[in-house]
């Protein structure tokens, strides 16, 4: 089986924890599916998840949560709005 490990550097300080997620695309600009594959997650994350389908790529991006509240996925647009997760992971 394919294994994949995935770390990341702490972004702000007051983190508890971090909530991980992946979703398959197929076409560069297409909007993901996101699926929630960790709460709360703590670094390194190992997955044994395979092979993505064919024709399509793996995204994963991973969200901070701290006092019970998780981060958003980064900043668009030309008024840096948070990018908020729309089915986020359970607490």
């Amino acid at each position: 089986a394919t294994k994949s490990v995935f770390t990341w550097s702490a972004l702000e300080t007051g983190g508890e924890s971090y909530n991980l997620y992946r979703a398959a695309i197929a076409t560069a600009g297409s909007q993901p599916a996101w699926d929630c594959l960790g709460a709360p997650a703590s670094r390194p994350v190992v997955l044994a998840d395979g092979l993505p389908p064919p024709g399509q790529v793996w995204l994963y991006v991973v969200t901070q949560v701290a006092s019970g509240v998780e981060g958003p996925l980064g900043y668009g647009g030309s008024d840096c709005t948070s990018r908020i997760m729309a089915n986020p992971c359970p607490p």
